[in-house]
C-alpha cells in the first residue's frame, strides 16, 4: 500500500471532529445514504466514514445504533453501550492489525527483529509444540500466519510451509512478545505507544472469559481457540470504540504520522505489512487483509479467486474480525471506514457478502 496522505493532526479525545460532505470526499450522497441504511439493517452498532482532505480528517458519516442482535454465537463480543449511545466492543480478530502496528513500533525502537525465534523473547513452553519446534518459529511466522501451529498450538506443518488463519494462542503470543521486549504491561504499552499519541482513550486489552458459563458446546476452556494460553492464562480481547478504531485507521492511512505525532513505525515495515507476505496467501500481509490480489485463502483455508472485495478499490487494506467488525483503509480515496456490531447475517471474516454489499452501495470504483 502506497499512500501520499498527509494528516496534520487528530482531534483531542474530548474535542469535536470536523465534518466533510460526501461531495468533498468524492462520494455520491445517495450512495453514502444507501450504505448507512444497509448497516442499520444488519445488526450494526456503528458505521463511520472519514475522509482526509487538505490534511484534515472530516467525518462524512457517523451513525450509531442500540443494537443487541447478532451476538448469540459470540456473547463475549457483545457491546457495552456508553451514555451517548456509542459502544465499546471486543472487536475479535480486528485486533490483529493493531498488534501489527505495535510490532512495527517495537521494531522501530530496536526492541525486536522479525526473524528471531519467538522463544528468544518469551522463553520455552509458549505453545504445545515442544522446544525443538518452538525454536524455529519466528516473529515473522506469527505475523504472517505461517507458524505451522494449529488453533491449539500443536504442530501441523513446518514453519513457513503452510498458511492457516490462527484463532488460537499462537498468534496471540505476539502480545506476550511485545510486552516482554517493552518491559511493561500490555495496556501500559498500548496507552504509551498508541493511546496517548493518537487520543485512543477508549481502548484496552481485556481478558476473555474462561468460565463454564460461556456457551462452548461442552468444550473445556483449554480446548477453545482464542480463550486460553497453554499456561492457563486468559487470552486478551481488544475492547474499543468506533472512534478509536477510526483514529487508528487514519494513522495507518497517513503512514503512522499525524501532525507532530510520529508512531515510529519504519516505512519499510509498514509497506511490507500492507503487502502480500507470502505466496501461500497473497491476500494477507502482516496481520492485515489485502484487497486486489489474484486470490486469497479464507480463514477456513478455502481458496477464493480474485480480490476479497471486488467492489472496493484494489488498494483497500482491512482489519477484519468476527461478526463483520472492520476497519477499511483506502489510500487511493483517502478514506477510512469503520463498522462495528453483531453478525450482519453471516459469521465469516473475509469474503463477506455484507462487506461486498457495503462497497457496492458506496460505488467507489
Amino acid at each position: 500500500m502506497a499512500s501520499d496522505v498527509t494528516l496534520t493532526g487528530l482531534p483531542a479525545p474530548d474535542g469535536a471532529w470536523p465534518t466533510s460532505t460526501a461531495d468533498d470526499a468524492g462520494l455520491d450522497p445517495a450512495a453514502v445514504a444507501a450504505a448507512v441504511a444497509l448497516a442499520a439493517d444488519r445488526n450494526s452498532t456503528a458505521l463511520v466514514i472519514a475522509h482526509v482532505g487538505a490534511g484534515e480528517a472530516g467525518l462524512v458519516a457517523e451513525h450509531y445504533w442500540h443494537c443487541e442482535g447478532g451476538f448469540g454465537d459470540a456473547p463475549m463480543l457483545g457491546p457495552t453501550f456508553l451514555d451517548d449511545g456509542r459502544s465499546i466492543e471486543d472487536v475479535a480478530s480486528a485486533q490483529k492489525s493493531v498488534v501489527s502496528v505495535l510490532t512495527g513500533i517495537a521494531l522501530g525502537k530496536g526492541l525486536l527483529t522479525l526473524d528471531e525465534s519467538v522463544a528468544k523473547y518469551v522463553g520455552g513452553g509458549w505453545s504445545r509444540a515442544g522446544s525443538a519446534a518452538e525454536d524455529v518459529i519466528t516473529v515473522r511466522h506469527l505475523l504472517t500466519m505461517t507458524s505451522g501451529l494449529d488453533n491449539f498450538s500443536k504442530v501441523q506443518a513446518a514453519p513457513g510451509s503452510h498458511w492457516e488463519y490462527n484463532l488460537g494462542s499462537g498468534w496471540h503470543t505476539m502480545k506476550r512478545v511485545l510486552s516482554g521486549v517493552a518491559g511493561m504491561g500490555l495496556n501500559d504499552l498500548l496507552r504509551t505507544w498508541l493511546g496517548e499519541p493518537l487520543g485512543m482513550t477508549e481502548s484496552a486489552f481485556v481478558d476473555r472469559p474462561t468460565g463454564v458459563d460461556r456457551p462452548t458446546g461442552g468444550a473445556k476452556p483449554e480446548e477453545q481457540p482464542g480463550v486460553m494460553y497453554p499456561n492457563g492464562q486468559a487470552i486478551e480481547g481488544f475492547a474499543t470504540s468506533a472512534r478509536d478504531l477510526l483514529r487508528f485507521g487514519l494513522a495507518v492511512l497517513a503512514g503512522g504520522r499525524a501532525g507532530d505525532v510520529d508512531l515510529g513505525v519504519p516505512a519499510d515495515y509498514l509497506r511490507a505489512s500492507l503487502a502480500p507476505s507470502t505466496l501461500l496467501n497473497p491476500g494477507y500481509g502482516f496481520l492485515w487483509w489485502l484487497n486486489g490480489q489474484a486470490f486469497s485463502l479464507q480463514p477456513s483455508g478455502a481458496r477464493s479467486e480474485g480480490p476479497l472485495l471486488p467492489a472496493a478499490p484494489a488498494d483497500t487494506v482491512a482489519a477484519l474480525g468476527a461478526l463483520g467488525r472492520a476497519v477499511y483503509v483506502i489510500p487511493s480515496r483517502s478514506l477510512v471506514i469503520v463498522r462495528m456490531g453483531g453478525s450482519p447475517g453471516e459469521n465469516v471474516t473475509t469474503s463477506s457478502r455484507f462487506g461486498e454489499e457495503l462497497f457496492e452501495r458506496l460505488r467507489l470504483r
